[in-house]
């Protein structure tokens, strides 16, 4: 099976066994999971063809109990010290490729006009959702615990102007 499948299975398993639990035994369940958050710390404006680096990336750990949308988090994280990283120690999606393309160091090319999101995904994740300037992904397996991982990406706006 590969890697792929088994983390699919994963969370099927898991699902799963969360709602399929009977309701009194969930009330009793709440468990404290624990939150990595990735921030890219500049948007960037450009013109078709010209490039522009993404200069930091804060990273943020912190334990969360219960369930919260990706922008509520966004407002624990005043909060929470970050870490300071470097863009090339992460990998790097954006949105819209057609419009913005990012290199493996944070670099951003503008292709045409528009708009996108570049994201800051830690290397080893291959799966993840997206929605709006917010990327979702989850790691782990059933044996070993599962990690949450969320990112705040940069706006790419690429005009003429």
């Amino acid at each position: 099976m590969n890697k792929r499948k088994a983390k699919g299975a994963a969370v099927i398993f898991l699902a799963f066994c969360i709602f399929a639990a009977p309701a009194g035994a969930m009330a009793k369940i709440n468990p404290i999971i624990t939150v990595q958050v990735y921030r890219a710390a500049n948007d960037l404006i450009l013109k078709p063809g010209i490039k522009g680096q993404i200069a930091a990336v804060e990273k943020y750990t912190f334990n969360y109990k219960g369930r919260e949308k990706m922008s509520s988090i966004e407002k624990v994280l005043k909060y929470v010290d970050a870490e300071k990283l470097n863009p090339a120690s992460l990998k790097w999606v954006s949105s819209k490729e057609k419009v913005a393309d990012v290199s493996s160091s944070g670099t951003v090319t503008a292709k045409k006009r528009g708009s996108a999101y570049i994201y800051p995904v830690p290397r080893g994740v291959y799966s993840y959702k997206t929605r709006g300037k917010y990327i979702i992904y989850l790691t782990g397996s059933v044996s070993h615990g599962f990690k949450i991982y969320g990112g705040i990406g940069s706006k790419v706006k690429v005009t003429n102007k």
